[in-house]
């Protein structure tokens, strides 16, 4: 997409008509392939869906390519998706059973597409689909960004259900982009291995270095236009926001990364259109700088949302874990008891949110000990390992710094507070690597709800 395509899609979303003059289906750009080709790859997945479920009332592709902004590459091989399809298959009545769900997708990602290794960290490779198995009454039960942006996404199969999906923006509570801040930094960490500091990342690698790492700023974007109650599903639209408001409503944010709002679109061109908005960055200098960016915003971020303020990452590995364990679930809770009709009173919700934390820690603890991840029979915690994830997740990517040396303590404070996870060290493994692979272990074990 050159210059002119770009601005034009820029003009459109400052007049609001983007939905109107769409370059594409699936993506910005106007070329028609983009559109055939994943328009026979989608009726292959749905068609193996319908094969493999009944029941099945609504498919809406959400995610990038839902809402037209998918990310595609093209090049002399053709179209090639650089992202998974995430799918919200809705259901009539009782949806099927998580472990059903998991090995249905599990078969359709080797018949469609495959999953990438990124030393430890899981990548996932184009025409990869995602299933979230759910029903209206379960997407109307709590508000989610994901929930709301599927208003705004394209339905692909059966009733279209837009419409009665209620969430509207004032619904969308902070925690929703909360936890999605955090999810970019476990990416940050996934894709990052003290060994790239005295060496190069390895060539197959780059690119999904590079994509992984951009991403950070997208996800910048979402959450200060949803602190400021401007969210909007189309990344374009997010970005006009963010530089109308920057200066004005986040000046504190401005004097420390002035940049941020050009680093933004320069994630979004590269985002939207690859293959004509190439990022010619040194990749390591890239990485420190968006994990310094990004740290700055979540303390802002986590200021505003839990009015947690703190001198060091220590400091908010405390004090988070201690504030998210009688918080976190607090608005998913009251929602499920009231969807149920059973009294919301302050009590009722703090036992319950207590019992919830408890819960998720036995689960975790039956499901690693037969997969044998834990070095301990059994974990019980008042906090859940969802939370242990958070409170853990900034002491390891700011554990690496960038003249090389590691911070022996925040180290030592993830080992300690991730001792009942197994992870096999390897050799002239440096403990930083071991503090990562203890903490991938566990990201990707638990319910990060």
């Amino acid at each position: 997409m050159g210059l002119l395509t770009w601005s034009a899609c820029r003009l459109l979303a400052r007049f609001n008509r983007i939905e109107k003059i769409k370059m594409g289906k699936y993506s910005i750009l106007e070329d028609p392939r983009v559109d055939e080709f994943i328009d026979e790859y989608l009726k292959k997945v749905v068609e193996a869906l319908l094969e493999n479920m009944s029941g099945i009332r609504s498919i809406i592709l959400a995610g990038s390519f839902g809402k037209g902004e998918g990310s595609v590459l093209i090049d002399r091989q053709g179209v090639k998706p650089l992202r998974d399809f995430d799918l919200f298959v809705i259901f009539n009545g009782k949806v099927p059973p998580v472990k059903f769900i998991q090995n249905l997708q599990n078969r359709l990602q080797e018949k469609f597409g495959s999953i990438r290794v990124h030393d430890k960290y899981y990548l996932s490779n184009d025409l990869v689909p995602e299933i979230k198995a759910t029903t209206l009454e379960k997407i109307n039960s709590f508000p989610d960004i994901s929930t709301y942006d599927l208003k705004n996404c394209e339905v692909i199969y059966g009733e279209d259900l837009r419409s009665k999906i209620k969430w509207s923006l004032k619904d969308l509570p902070l925690r929703t982009n909360a936890r999605a801040l955090f999810q970019k930094a476990i990416a940050l960490i996934g894709v990052f291995h003290s060994e790239y500091l005295n060496g190069e990342i390895p060539l197959r690698l780059r690119d999904s270095f590079l994509r992984e790492t951009s991403r950070a700023y997208i996800e910048i974007c979402v959450g200060l236009c949803l602190l400021a109650n401007r969210y909007d599903s189309s990344s374009i639209r997010r970005l006009e926001t963010l530089e109308e408001i920057y200066r004005k409503e986040f000046f504190d944010l401005y004097e420390k990364v002035p940049d941020l709002v050009e680093k933004v679109e320069a994630s979004t061109r590269y985002k939207l259109d690859p293959s004509n908005n190439v990022m010619s960055v040194n990749l390591l200098d890239y990485w420190f700088e968006t994990r310094d960016d990004l740290g700055e915003v979540v303390k802002y971020y986590y200021n505003k949302y839990l009015n947690l303020s703190f001198k060091n990452w220590v400091q908010f590995s405390t004090a988070l874990e201690k504030n998210l364990t009688k918080k976190y679930y607090l608005p998913v809770i009251d929602a499920f008891l009231k969807n149920k009709n059973l009294p919301t009173n302050h009590f009722i919700l703090d036992l319950s949110n207590l019992l919830f934390n408890v819960k998720e820690s036995i689960d975790y603890s039956r499901q690693a000990f037969r997969d044998r991840h834990l070095s301990i029979p059994l974990f019980y915690g008042l906090s859940s390992p969802a939370i242990k994830v958070f409170s853990t997740t900034f002491l390891v990517l700011f554990a690496v710094n960038r003249d090389r040396i590691i911070n022996s303590e925040y180290v030592d404070i993830v080992l300690r507070k991730l001792k009942f996870v197994k992870s096999e060290k390897k050799k002239n493994e440096d403990l930083w690597e071991e503090a990562r692979s203890k903490f991938l272990q566990l990201v990707f074990s638990v319910n990060m709800i």
